[in-house]
């Protein structure tokens, strides 16, 4: 992609990063009135680490797949919520897909948000305040 371009996708099409910082600053933002998201936490799955840091997490047991995002607050019939984000395009990885199928299968409750606000729906319908 040329220079143009490239700015005309960024610009029109948040990344996966930008997406995802949206959705943190709005839980920051209403944490006051939902208590349970000051437990939202996510993973640094998607970061890209130099090799010698990628070794470290690695060795340390960051595994290829961990969904993104976690809130470890059960609701009745869950144990958590756990999204995987992605954006407009974004596919999971087979590795992706066997964790959200694994922790579906033990009572979380899972999905692959394309957008904050989807994300933020999710979490809202999750915590009973959407």
């Amino acid at each position: 992609m040329r220079g143009l371009e490239r700015w005309i996708v960024a610009t029109l099409y948040p990344s996966e990063y930008q997406e995802q910082c949206a959705v943190f600053d709005w839980a920051r933002a209403v944490e006051g009135r939902y208590p349970c998201l000051r437990y939202l936490f996510a993973t640094l799955n998607g970061v890209r680490l130099p090799v010698g840091l990628a070794v470290k997490a690695k060795r340390m047991g960051n595994r290829r797949g961990v969904p993104d995002i976690w809130l470890p607050v059960p609701t009745a019939g869950s144990h958590g919520l756990v999204l995987e984000m992605k954006v407009r395009g974004g596919r999971l990885t087979r590795e992706q897909d066997e964790w959200l199928a694994y922790l579906g299968g033990v009572g979380y409750t899972t999905g692959v948000p394309y957008s904050a606000d989807e994300a933020i729906q999710i979490i809202e319908r999750y915590i009973g305040c959407g």
